[in-house]
């Protein structure tokens, strides 16, 4: 099994969205579902993860353990003095037992050991990295996910459950919501 990662932030809450498929090349989850996560701490540059990995966490700790391919939304590493990215800190936290590729939307200074990937028409890349792989096989596996456009269509789906749960929700307590995907 396969997750792609998000997480969308309203000012009281954040929303992770989470979806499972099994082939790289699926257009359709086998599930998919949103964790609403505690507000976060305020965005510090080269920090991200102080900000997203707990609700990552809290994702990935409400479903069975039985994936071996994690994508997020970040890079994985970074240049001194901060060294690691989100990705690294969630491949560390899951203690080496699935593989984890960023798929960043924008370029950032301060990453490092990435891999530009153009998909569909767009002009402009995604930035690909990895934990638990070469960066070779990180990269084609995400130029050859289904989707005609620039995001594969599971990592749209993730950043979609996110950002429409983060706007419905009221994100008092301890939410969770799955959501009709037309799961295959």
């Amino acid at each position: 099994m396969k997750i792609a990662l998000d997480v969308a932030y309203h000012h009281r809450h954040a929303v992770a969205g989470l979806v499972r498929f099994r082939e790289w090349d699926a257009d359709r989850p086998v599930s998919g579902r949103t964790i609403v996560c505690p507000a976060p701490g305020p965005y510090v540059p080269g920090e991200f993860y102080r900000r997203e990995l707990p609700c990552l966490i809290r994702a990935l700790e409400s479903i069975p353990p039985d994936y071996s391919h994690v994508l997020i939304d970040g890079y994985v590493h970074l240049r001194r003095p901060r060294v690691k990215g989100l990705g690294r800190y969630l491949y560390e936290y899951l203690a080496g037992r699935a593989v984890v590729i960023g798929v960043a939307k924008s370029p950032l200074a301060m990453a490092r050991d990435f891999v530009p990937v153009l998909r569909g028409r767009s002009r402009r890349p995604l930035y690909v990295s990895a934990m638990g792989t070469d960066l070779e096989t990180a990269a084609a596996v995400v130029a050859n996910m289904h989707g005609r456009y620039r995001l594969p269509t599971m990592t749209k789906l993730a950043d979609s459950l996110a950002r429409r749960a983060s706007s419905e929700t009221t994100g008092n307590g301890d939410e969770e919501h799955r959501f009709a995907l037309g799961c295959g």
